[in-house]
């Protein structure tokens, strides 16, 4: 059987890759965390509101994805937006740059 990883890497603190091994859709590690769930409550290892509840997270970062850094979220927001406009439109009319 091939080891997925060198002998000497199996118990090191270092990282092996830069990127991860493998890319997985975050559609379908919901899909897969939400089946072992169900397992879990049909089992009674879980509750059936524990096993909903911990989908919920993972479920809005697919429907609403973060952005690469937090100015882009506020330049979406209208308030954010509008009042920068109002900035520098103040400052081009007091003549400054």
């Amino acid at each position: 059987m091939n080891a997925p990883f060198p002998a000497k890497t199996t118990h090191s603190a270092e990282p092996i890759a830069d990127k991860p091994l493998i890319e997985v859709d975050a559609r379908l590690a919901l899909l897969e965390r939400a089946a072992t769930r169900c397992m879990l409550v049909e089992l009674r290892e879980i509750d059936l509101e524990q096993g909903f509840d911990e989908l919920i997270g993972p479920l809005l970062e697919i429907i609403y994805v973060r952005p690469q850094n937090d100015a882009d979220a506020h330049w979406d927001s209208p308030s954010w937006r509008q009042a920068a406009l109002e900035y520098h439109e103040d400052r081009k009319r007091r003549g400054r740059r």
